[in-house]
């Protein structure tokens, strides 16, 4: 069963975007290489989850940790896989947990944005006028 690489919890109550820079080097293959993937695969992004204790591998952890990627057939650091998303309606890709701390997954990270809004918006977008 697939389900869509949408961030979602049970009642969305907010909801927006992320936008994250990686130290110079390569931030998804330093993740990669930490997490359960095996050869074969290429990342294109991660997922992190957190709330009430979890259950992950038998293990009680507060956050999920995990790197997206595609079979490295469809897709690598060449350009194909561009080629390839543009040729289909969704790109499938697979799921593998890293061994890491949220806190050391941030000081990994150079920057990190996240904007998330009231669902009683309604998807309207919303302009920032100033700061207050």
């Amino acid at each position: 069963m697939s389900e869509p690489a949408v961030a979602s919890t049970q009642y969305c109550d907010l909801q927006g975007t992320v936008s994250i820079d990686g130290h110079d080097g390569p931030f998804l293959l330093d993740l990669a290489r930490r997490s359960k993937m095996p050869k074969g695969y290429f990342p294109i992004g991660l997922s992190i989850y957190g709330g009430a204790p979890l259950t992950v591998d038998g293990d009680s952890k507060n956050w999920r940790i995990c790197v997206l990627a595609v079979d490295a057939d469809i897709g690598g650091a060449d350009g194909s896989l561009l080629d390839y998303a543009r040729t289909v309606e969704s790109v499938p890709a697979f799921r593998f947990s890293v061994e890491i701390s949220m806190q050391e997954l941030l000081s990994l990270m150079k920057r990190l944005d996240i904007v998330a809004l009231y669902k009683g918006l309604g998807g309207k977008p919303v302009k920032i006028l100033q700061d207050g």
